[in-house]
């Protein structure tokens, strides 16, 4: 947390919104909001892993490498 405190606000903005093409890419638009319903309800690794079958610890490292290609290619 404390670390997005030093973070410009279009980084981090533009960091998720390429991590949201990420998902989307992998199950749809209706992801987005599926994921915020989970999350809501279950929190958000486990409204994660009940949507996509696996744990965001074990995903984030790849979905973190498409959305710096991502960056990289703007």
């Amino acid at each position: 947390k404390d670390y997005w405190r030093g973070v410009d606000n279009y980084y981090s903005y533009n960091l998720g919104s390429r991590i949201m093409e990420v998902l989307v890419a992998f199950k749809g638009p209706a992801i987005l909001l599926d994921l915020h319903k989970q999350t809501t309800v279950l929190g958000f690794e486990d409204g994660f892993k009940s949507l996509f079958g696996v744990e965001w610890s074990k995903e984030y490292p790849i979905i973190g490498k498409i959305a710096v290609e991502l960056l990289r290619s703007e």
